[in-house]
């Protein structure tokens, strides 16, 4: 398939292209349902795999099958992720697991990837869900890592350089890791009550693949003594029935995958806690 770029981009316009994920949920059915969306642009060192997935919509639909089937969607975006940071081709890709389609490759184009998702996911999937942009009790992530970052660099300024370490594999940039310090390596993510959880869950468990990319690189990066994932924990005091069981679901994941991927967790209640840990074993 050939396409034209029409020649209106600005400087900040990136170039993509894209594609969904089918998955047959019953072997030979026919029956396909859109688990996630990739996105790759080489020129831009962006790789994203996304999971369209609403836990409570798969509920729904799958009743006590809905934690097999997610853990299946984690396989494969960890197959197809792998893959695209090896090849940085979409339509070379041959999934580990039968009863998984890659959709149609098509090219996009905007200002961020965000913009991309807001235009990919609905026109994929009936049952896709996009981040949710209402404010939530606890804080974003990258001002909770902001503000611990904060407190370690009063206490010792020469730390500056342990934070946000970038991480690359065959010479691609795959991400960063939130500290790095002779001691101590970690990720931070945070437990978030939002309604669609599907995306706050995709982000933790992309932070906890990319520490889990760390550890397996200590020839390239140094060995640590404590390699893992630091959780900021929302006071559920504040939260509504519904936010505390999303919560707990969020954690759960978390520390499910954590321990499948042999990552130690260190679940916290405050930016203090996070700061006094990495203080301690730095």
């Amino acid at each position: 398939m050939q396409q034209n770029w029409p020649n209106n981009d600005g400087p900040d316009t990136i170039k993509a292209i894209w594609a969904p994920v089918y998955f047959e949920p019953i072997r030979h059915s026919g029956e396909r349902i859109t688990i996630a969306n990739a996105i790759l642009s080489p020129e831009n060192n962006i790789i994203k795999v996304l999971s369209t997935l609403n836990p409570s919509v798969l509920r729904c639909l799958f009743g006590n099958r809905q934690d097999e089937i997610l853990h299946l969607v984690d396989i494969i975006i960890s197959d197809l992720q792998s893959h695209l940071h090896a090849h940085s081709t979409l339509e070379s890709w041959q999934p580990m697991l039968s009863g998984v389609f890659l959709g149609k490759v098509r090219k996009i184009k905007d200002y961020s990837i965000e913009k991309m998702l807001e235009k990919i996911i609905p026109a994929t999937s009936s049952l896709g869900v996009t981040e949710e942009k209402e404010a939530i009790n606890a804080p974003h992530t990258h001002k909770w890592t902001t503000q611990i970052k904060n407190i370690v660099t009063i206490k010792h300024p020469h730390l500056q350089k342990c934070f946000d370490k970038e991480l690359y594999v065959n010479n691609h940039r795959i991400g960063t890791i939130g500290f790095v310090g002779n001691k101590l390596a970690a990720n931070f993510t945070e437990v978030k009550p939002v309604v669609n959880i599907t995306n706050a869950i995709d982000q933790s468990l992309r932070r906890l693949m990319l520490i889990k990319s760390f550890s397996a690189r200590a020839d390239l990066y140094g060995s640590q003594e404590w390699t893992g994932m630091i959780v900021h924990q929302t006071n559920v005091a504040n939260l509504s029935y519904l936010q505390q069981q999303n919560a707990a679901s969020h954690l759960e994941r978390i520390k499910a995958h954590a321990e499948d991927l042999n990552i130690p967790v260190k679940c916290v209640e405050s930016t203090e806690q996070a700061a006094d840990f990495i203080l301690k074993n730095t």
